[in-house]
């Protein structure tokens, strides 16, 4: 099983990532509040960066307490998500330590860390938030477009839109799980191998590396609504993507990689026809599939990847920004996404492969490097003798100050 590692950073990154160590994955969390740190139990790995005693909502205070101990998150990854690999930065978007530092980090540790992947689980606060959250949320969202890695960006707001929420801790306690479950959608499962086509860990680590959007989702395939005159299983299947808890779909056409995983009676696997789904969402570089004996109900697993950024909840969110009249050193928040370049969304429906910053040959390379390695000798002592290994090791010297810079 593809090994994954998520690391909470600020209080509601943390919250989810105690839901991941119940299920058994590798976790962390660091925070600069050392109440907010205090408050999760579960987790042995915790690191507090900085003496402010948190962040209050300031990304720009969570910036200079990440510069200064950037280290320790370096040396956290390096310690204890060894053998992990995917690490998963988990945070929210509206708030201080999380919003601040998160993007940044993650921008110094996959240059330094190249023989891991790193993605992000970015939680957008709901609308009737506080106008700093959308702020910082704005702010934030640009950084990670700039970043082009793999992003999960779940909403809150959807969540209160579903009417089946009653209050603020009722929402935040149900997407800390619903998070969490669309893992174990694909990873923390029982399924028996089948030879009618599986989704094998390499699959995996395709769909969950692409850069850009991607969205888990699981939908039910009711005998009884199979049978009504019109059904679509392609249908069906989109109606699950509107109806999660991620940011909306754009529907652009931009799509990467898709991956299903059936959970049918092999008789209706003859009803999968991605037709109506390639009408709507495009045509992607690759799909994935797994077909398995269902266990009680008909499922399909969704995973759609390398999908354009929720450009139009970014807008809602700059929309109520306007309507409060927010002035906050006067930047203009119509045009804070014009300067982002996300022509690399279409550029790589084009390759076969892709490349981002953490496998790209024309920045990193394999390298032989000597180490010490002591055997038994005949006399029952230790010898030492001389071995290689094989490291990634960065093509030129990263500078940390001139990837700080690109966060001032």
């Amino acid at each position: 099983m593809i090994k994954i590692g998520f690391l909470g950073i600020g209080s509601a990154g943390s919250n989810v990532t105690e839901i991941a160590e119940l299920y058994g994955y590798r976790t962390a969390v660091c925070n600069t509040s050392p109440e907010d740190l205090d408050a999760i139990q579960l987790i042995k790995n915790k690191v507090l960066l900085g003496s402010n005693g948190g962040a209050g909502k300031d990304r720009r205070l969570a910036k200079s307490d990440a510069k200064q101990n950037y280290e320790k998150i370096l040396n956290l990854i390096k310690e204890k998500f060894d053998g992990i690999d995917m690490i998963y930065f988990v945070f929210s978007t509206g708030g201080g330590t999380g919003s601040g530092m998160s993007p940044m980090m993650i921008d110094v540790v996959r240059q330094l860390i190249p023989d891991k992947k790193f993605g992000c689980i970015a939680i957008l606060p709901a609308l009737n938030e506080s106008p700093v959250a959308q702020i910082n949320t704005i702010e934030c969202l640009k950084e990670i477009i700039r970043l082009e890695i793999p992003s999960f960006i779940a909403d809150n707001e959807k969540m209160y839109r579903s009417g089946t929420i009653k209050n603020r801790k009722e929402v935040f306690d149900k997407m800390n799980n619903y998070i969490i479950d669309c893992f174990n959608l694909i990873l923390n499962t029982k399924r028996v191998a089948s030879k009618y086509g599986n989704l094998d860990q390499q699959d995996i680590i395709k769909l969950l590396s692409t850069p850009g959007a991607t969205v888990i989702t699981t939908s039910c395939i009711g005998d009884k609504e199979r049978k009504e005159q019109g059904f679509s299983f392609g249908r069906k299947i989109m109606s699950s993507w509107d109806s999660s808890y991620f940011a909306p779909i754009e529907y652009d056409k931009n799509i990467t990689r898709m991956g299903f995983i059936y959970e049918l009676p092999i008789e209706l696997t003859k009803l999968i026809n991605y037709d109506d789904i390639e009408q709507e969402i495009g045509s992607p570089l690759e799909i994935f599939e797994g077909f398995y004996e269902p266990d009680e109900s008909n499922i399909v697993v969704s995973i759609l990847t390398g999908l354009t950024y929720p450009i139009s909840r970014i807008n809602e969110i700059k929309k109520l920004i306007s309507s409060k009249k927010i002035v906050t050193e006067d930047k203009d928040y119509d045009s804070i996404f014009e300067d982002v370049d996300t022509s690399w969304f279409n550029e790589a429906r084009n390759k076969k492969t892709l490349k981002t910053l953490q496998n790209d040959p024309d920045l990193y390379e394999e390298v032989e490097e000597e180490y010490d390695e002591f055997e038994e000798d005949d006399t029952a002592s230790k010898k030492k003798k001389s071995s290689k290994k094989k490291t990634v090791k960065p093509k030129k010297e990263i500078n940390i100050e001139d990837i700080f810079a690109n966060y001032d």
